[in-house]
């Protein structure tokens, strides 16, 4: 007895400091606002988002042609042929070229049109999969949310109980050392007691794993946590909802499920992925323009010309009547360049080179890739498809089970909660008759084990039965909150 009153003391100081500690008191809203702003995983969703942006903007920037420079210089050993002078030269030559060239796609089977889709398409897929995301985080809260508001209530109940039990141990001992009851009922209330504590301390634990659970979703780095404890009623128009079918809750949660939404995105963007395999099949017009010059240490200019003339005697010939005859030679005339090495600005206008002109590229044999990159997105097409199906069982299945959970939790709760009250009108003439010395301890202790057994099972249904109901409006479009 000694030991039990020094141990009551101390699971009071235990509990009060539990409730002293964890600073700030989280509403559910902020909760959910926090998560979302710190959460990792959504982090790299949002990244995802990012990364789709990029691919989106280069598809745009496809349509834009492609313009390259080059540039070069450098040593030339041995012989060669100089493309300025037309000359075969061995020596050691600098040179130097400079070039602009640029392709733009005029047809290329429209894939560059179905690229462009495919990634808006991906890019909102990926923007939907991020509310997804957001959605099922403030879901896991909001069950993590309501074990701690649980928790927290079952261990007012089992406080309830032990501080009840408490006193009829007080009022026993008086009677018991007045003789007035046996000691066999003293010592079954006091197990009583001790059952109740150990119950107080599992309420205590539950809060601390629920608690536990509730800082790890929001990536906290604390131990406990404090959250604001709203009154859980039963949401009005509960009754009304449970009236509609599941089908009908599940056609207004389909249009309004962005990870529905997110599939049937990835699947329009797989559609324009099979556009583009089989755009590859098709004939690519470009146009293509081109400019050039360039500088070689071989080109000279000439700077000077000299010219000689040697004139020469004529040339004398006999003729038959014995005279002579004088034909005059034309002079020799000999033309020197002076030369010099052409500048280099000079050359690179001297050596311009423009180039316009169209090709036409056609697909005839290429290891059968565009084959088999059109069977692959086929494939993906394929699986895309069957993502939307598998999401819209998933989602049918969870609306079900949550409306069938929900309409079987609301029955549950009601019993449960005529049961408290038959119960506690039960325990209330238990106690009256124990009181009187009319009933045993072993039978009252019996009487009110049943009430709080069935008060914890009302508890429970009144929870699961709110959680369902919130999962059911939330999948309809309302804001989850409690």
């Amino acid at each position: 007895m000694k030991r039990l009153l020094f141990g009551l003391p101390l699971f009071l100081c235990v509990a009060a400091g539990f409730a002293q500690t964890g600073g700030k008191v989280w509403t559910l809203q902020e909760c959910i606002t926090y998560a979302r702003d710190n959460n990792l995983n959504l982090a790299q969703s949002r990244l995802n988002v990012e990364s789709a942006e990029i691919d989106f903007f280069q598809t745009k920037t496809a349509f834009a042609p492609t313009v390259n420079a080059s540039l070069f210089g450098g040593y030339t050993f041995g012989q060669r042929l100089d493309q300025f002078n037309l000359t075969f030269v061995n020596q050691r030559t600098t040179s130097g070229n400079i070039g602009v060239n640029g392709n733009w796609l005029l047809f290329g089977g429209l894939q560059n049109i179905n690229r462009l889709k495919q990634a808006r398409y991906a890019l909102d897929a990926n923007k939907l999969a991020v509310q997804q995301a957001e959605n099922d985080l403030s879901l896991n809260l909001a069950n993590a949310y309501l074990q701690l508001l649980f928790a927290l209530d079952r261990l007012s109940i089992a406080e309830g109980q032990m501080s009840l039990t408490q006193n009829q141990l007080d009022r026993t001992r008086t009677l018991y050392e007045a003789g007035a009851v046996t000691r066999g009922d003293f010592l079954n209330i006091e197990a009583q007691l001790t059952r109740e504590m150990i119950n107080k301390v599992n309420a205590e634990n539950a809060i601390r794993q629920a608690g536990l659970q509730l800082i790890q979703i929001l990536n906290l780095n604390q131990d406990d946590i404090q959250i604001q404890k709203p009154e859980m009623e039963i949401p009005a128009g509960a009754e009304e909802l449970l009236t509609k079918s599941s089908f009908q809750v599940y056609m207004d949660a389909v249009a309004l499920h962005p990870g529905i939404q997110s599939a049937e995105m990835s699947m329009r963007s797989a559609q324009k992925g099979v556009a583009v395999a089989k755009g590859a099949f098709s004939p690519s017009l470009f146009l293509s323009a081109s400019y050039g010059t360039g500088y070689s240490s071989l080109s000279q200019r000439i700077t000077d010309t000299l010219v000689s003339v040697t004139p020469l005697p004529p040339n004398v010939y006999p003729t038959y009547g014995g005279d002579t005859v004088a034909i005059p030679q034309l002079p020799i005339i000999n033309v020197n360049f002076q030369r010099e090495r052409t500048p280099f600005v000079n050359q690179l206008q001297n050596n311009q080179n423009t180039q316009v002109g169209f090709s036409l590229s056609i697909p005839l044999f290429n290891g059968l890739a565009n084959h088999a990159s059109l069977k692959r997105a086929k494939i993906q097409l394929l699986n895309s498809r069957l993502n939307v199906d598998i999401q819209k069982q998933n989602l049918r299945n969870l609306i079900q089970t949550a409306f069938n959970d929900a309409r079987a939790g609301f029955i549950t709760y009601q019993a449960n909660k005529k049961n408290v009250d038959a119960l506690k009108e039960a325990f209330e003439y238990a106690t009256e008759r124990y009181n009187a010395g009319a009933m045993n301890s072993l039978d009252f202790n019996n009487a009110k084990t049943q009430l709080n057994n069935a008060e914890l099972e009302t508890l429970l249904s009144r929870y699961e039965f709110i959680y369902r109901i919130k999962i059911l409006e939330f999948y309809m479009g309302k804001e989850l909150t409690l």
